[in-house]
């Protein structure tokens, strides 16, 4: 009987009512509105120490992107050192779809966003966020981020494969639109890394983005990432997406 009265209970907790799966998607949906954009640049500067201590070489990266309801394309270009000045990676991402990764130096060549890119610390993945766009979104309680009270909502990929990305718990400030922390699962829901926001910055939109940040990787280490310029209105030439054009997705202006 205990056993069954158990069963009832998490049954009960995992089920959400519709009032409460409309206010996740009615949040998640304010989200992405606030984050569009007709063009953007920013840089970033990635410091990452292993689990030893050990400091790696910093690098520095530009990101180029555009982004729309149904779409994001980004841009990642390799400023410093001179290692990963002549790298670079274009990518889309179409209604929540997993990225698509491709070198710009060979644009046949396809490369997994989920991997590391130019040194360790920074994932192409996270930055398209495909998991606004997935089809399960809920509330399931409150946080508190750095004296930032959070809404957290779980987002569920049921395709995922077990080793890839498939769930992702967001703290969510709801008057400002920013996740303090976010937390990747895969598909077993083994924690894969945690990015916090330490500091932020007020956008055109009102929405806040974050400036500085962690994200902690388990078993390998932590990088912290450094906003230091960006451009709300950069220009999206013909030819910044070029590595994409003749790709199986098609990409449109």
């Amino acid at each position: 009987m205990i056993r069954i009265i158990a069963q009832i209970l998490l049954i009960c907790t995992l089920m959400q009512t519709p009032a409460a799966a409309a206010e996740a998607t009615a949040l998640v949906d304010a989200i992405v509105q606030a984050h569009q954009s007709d063009g953007f640049q920013i840089r970033m500067l990635i410091r990452f120490t292993d689990e030893d201590g050990h400091k790696k070489l910093p690098f520095k990266v530009a990101v180029i992107g555009d982004r729309n309801m149904q779409q994001q394309r980004l841009l990642l270009r390799g400023i410093s050192p001179q290692s990963i000045r002549n790298q670079g990676f274009a990518g889309i991402s179409l209604n929540g779809e997993s990225p698509e990764l491709f070198s710009t130096t060979t644009p046949t060549e396809a490369v997994d966003a989920q991997k590391p890119l130019f040194g360790p610390g920074l994932i192409a993945w996270d930055l398209f966020t495909p998991w606004w766009h997935w089809q399960q979104q809920e509330i399931i309680g409150k946080d508190e981020v750095n004296t930032h009270t959070c809404t957290l909502i779980r987002s569920r990929n049921p395709a995922s494969i077990d080793d890839t990305a498939g769930e992702v718990v967001s703290c969510i400030e709801v008057e400002t639109l920013l996740p303090w922390r976010t937390q990747i699962f895969d598909g077993n829901q083994k924690l894969l890394r945690t990015m916090t926001v330490t500091s932020a910055i007020r956008t055109e939109t009102g929405a806040l983005a974050a400036k500085t940040m962690t994200v902690t990787l388990p078993g390998q280490g932590r990088s912290e990432i450094n906003i230091y310029s960006g451009d709300e209105h950069y220009t999206i030439e013909p030819e910044t997406f070029a590595a994409l054009i003749g790709q199986k997705q098609e990409v449109t202006p």
